[in-house]
């Protein structure tokens, strides 16, 4: 993947439930964007990166199902000024 030379902010925000256990759910954040700083607050986390390999495995993924389409679609449906965003299921991860 060729990964073009831009200045971005990557947030990403998880809510903790009390029967989830925090640490697995940062080992799934790990897995899915290992470029990231994980914040643990008390019943969140928080990943931030400046980094579009952060999107590397996200990207595989979508591309080996051939769901590119929708993730587009998805995007530019949540598409304000210069700011998207879409949903990952923690328990996927």
């Amino acid at each position: 993947m060729k990964i073009p030379n831009i200045s971005c902010k990557i947030e990403m925000f998880c809510s903790i439930n009390p029967s989830e256990d925090p640490e697995k759910i940062k080992k799934a954040i790990s897995n899915i964007f290992p470029q990231s700083k994980i914040k643990t607050e008390d019943f969140s986390i928080t990943a931030i990166s400046k980094d579009l390999n952060s999107f590397e495995k996200i990207y595989e993924t979508i591309h080996s199902k051939q769901s590119q389409k929708s993730y587009k679609r998805n995007l530019e449906n949540n598409l304000e000024n210069d700011s998207t965003w879409f949903y990952l299921n923690k328990q996927a991860a």
